[in-house]
């Protein structure tokens, strides 16, 4: 298993703003991405920060997600791909949080989630702005497409990969890759390195 993340559940995330030219699922306007950000008619707002990593294209590779709901961390998860692409395992960490929403919010109508991908590729591809032209991307495109339609509230977002919690769940990903690569050399009876 990885080191975790700094931020356990529960960490406070008050006053962190990020400002980002992405705009909502299929429309343009500027967006915040704040963890603590409530939406202005009083629905619950969820803000949710994915990314997936590859070591080499297609290689070892991993998927995570934070959630965060009024400023709290609720939600945390990082796993192992197997092979795959980088963008494979960026629609993996989408997907996993897209799940994850399905499972525990009871109120699609009333909750409002933002999505936040290092990814300009699949944050675009999700917005329609984008064609998806892999068999593959295809299929995890329209799987994410079905779950953010059925939480009917998603707006995706392009933030840098420089935004600390975009960072916080690379360094999950790097450190569960950095475990994996560990585990098989010893197996293979190799010095780690």
């Amino acid at each position: 298993m990885g080191r975790q993340i700094r931020l356990q559940e529960g960490s406070d995330l008050k006053g962190s703003t990020h400002k980002t030219a992405s705009s909502a699922r299929r429309g343009t306007e500027d967006i915040l991405m704040e963890p603590s950000a409530v939406s202005s008619s009083g629905r619950r707002k969820l803000v949710i920060f994915t990314d997936g990593a590859a070591r080499g294209n297609p290689g070892p590779s991993a998927s995570g997600y934070m959630v965060f709901e009024n400023g709290k961390l609720v939600k945390k998860y990082a796993f192992y791909n197997g092979s795959a692409t980088n963008n494979t395992a960026e629609y993996n960490a989408i997907i996993a949080a897209l799940e994850w929403c399905v499972e525990n919010v009871s109120d699609t109508h009333s909750t409002w989630i933002t999505l936040n991908s290092d990814s300009e590729l699949v944050v675009r591809q999700m917005k329609g702005e984008y064609k998806t032209k892999s068999d593959l991307l295809k299929a995890l495109h329209n799987k994410a497409d079905e779950l953010a339609g059925a939480l009917g509230n998603v707006e995706f977002a392009n933030l840098r990969r420089s935004n600390k919690y975009i960072s916080a769940v690379d360094k999950s990903l790097n450190a569960l890759l950095d475990n994996y690569e560990s585990d098989n050399q010893r197996a293979a009876g190799k010095p780690s390195t």
